[in-house]
């Protein structure tokens, strides 16, 4: 059953900047008084830890492009067109508001990509159509290092689940990077046949890349080659691939208006990889393509007694956000609120909280219930 819900309780938070140069710029928050649209009484059971069901993150002085939660859930990382990246501080007690904790500026272009480090909220990686990789501390709130080595805008960076310190990036130069914390340069560099738009390790020893082409490349780092291709499926290009909590599946998004899922398992019982295949709802999909928006989605990252979290994604489509349930193709939740286009949607990792980002320069913090599903 599709459900789609007015705002409800919303509160915003909004950063409003002072008349003064670049560099000096004050920062400071305004709390906007909460504007419910439906009574108390009528709204259903609280599931987070958030102070309303709804809240509403502005600062972003343009289209914002990406937003991911830390490994606590404590940090909430931001970076768009307006080439800043924003922090902001997730409180879990229900009654503190997030807040903006720092502007970190760097990038000289649009920000269009960011990790953190899965074993580290101390370190956060970013990407630039500026064509660099920028490594920042988030306890001195500072660049450590600069790279440049892409001729070309940099869409997407990832961080490895399993070794700390490595990362890696690809652009639309066709190349892939490495790269280790503890180095000053380049440790490895990988060329493909087409502009990249997302990657993702599966371990330290396998990647899987995405981008105009149509198929998802399985790559082999010790062997140095491709093992096989997950195709069959996009007609195409693929702008985002997450894996799942397990490492046992892998989700895609395409601007051909389908996500699909696929079994990434060393040993599968079928030449076909591909096991589900989610069609957004039929609507023009003109503005999306026009734009070259690279929409990203995120899998459901509890696993706990509210049901298996290989069951849940979420991906943006158009100004809504559509979540999904896997098991049997259903769409449980079409959540409205943005103004524009919905660039990509991020799940909370300890609670039930969807966060999304948009070309209407806001974010959303919304809590779901998903025990029933």
């Amino acid at each position: 059953m599709k459900r789609k819900y007015n705002l409800g309780d919303e509160t915003a938070i909004t950063l409003r900047k002072d008349n003064q140069q670049e560099d000096n710029t004050q920062i400071t928050l305004k709390k906007q008084k909460p504007t419910s649209l439906v009574q108390a009484n009528d709204l259903p059971p609280r599931t987070s830890s958030l102070p309303s069901p709804i809240v509403k993150l502005e600062g972003h002085q343009s289209e914002i492009y990406i937003c991911k939660f830390s490994s606590s859930g404590n940090l909430l990382a931001s970076g768009g067109f307006d080439k800043y990246i924003y922090l902001w501080e997730i409180p879990n007690n229900g009654v503190d508001l997030p807040i903006n904790s720092a502007i970190l500026k760097g990038h000289s272009n649009a920000v269009l990509d960011i990790d953190h480090f899965p074993l580290s909220e101390n370190k956060l990686i970013s990407c630039s159509a500026d064509q660099t990789v920028i490594l920042w501390d988030l306890q001195k709130m500072k660049k450590i290092r600069t790279f440049k080595e892409h001729s070309e805008i940099v869409n997407s960076c990832h961080a490895n689940l399993k070794n700390s310190n490595l990362f890696i990036s690809g652009g639309d130069d066709s190349n892939i990077y490495f790269y280790d914390q503890r180095e000053k340069n380049v440790i490895k560099k990988l060329k493909m046949k087409y502009p990249i738009f997302s990657l993702q390790f599966l371990d330290e020893d396998f990647l899987f890349v995405s981008g105009i082409d149509h198929s998802i490349p399985c790559y082999d780092l010790k062997m140095d080659k491709i093992i096989y291709q997950l195709n069959n499926g996009h007609v195409d290009s693929i702008t985002d691939i997450k894996l799942s909590n397990d490492s046992n599946f892998l989700l895609s998004t395409s601007w051909d208006n389908t996500c699909r899922i696929w079994d990434v398992r060393p040993v599968t019982f079928s030449n076909n990889r591909c096991v589900k295949a989610l069609i957004q709802p039929n609507s023009s999909q003109t503005t999306i393509l026009e734009k070259k928006t690279l929409l990203k989605s995120s899998w459901y990252k509890r696993n706990d007694t509210f049901g298996n979290a290989n069951q849940f994604i979420a991906n943006g489509y158009e100004n809504d956000v559509m979540i999904w349930n896997t098991t049997n193709r259903e769409l449980i939740y079409q959540l409205p609120g943005h103004l524009g286009i919905v660039n990509c949607v991020d799940f909370h990792p300890k609670e039930p909280i969807i966060a999304s980002c948009s070309a209407d320069k806001s974010i959303y913090l919304g809590e779901v219930d998903l025990k029933s599903y």
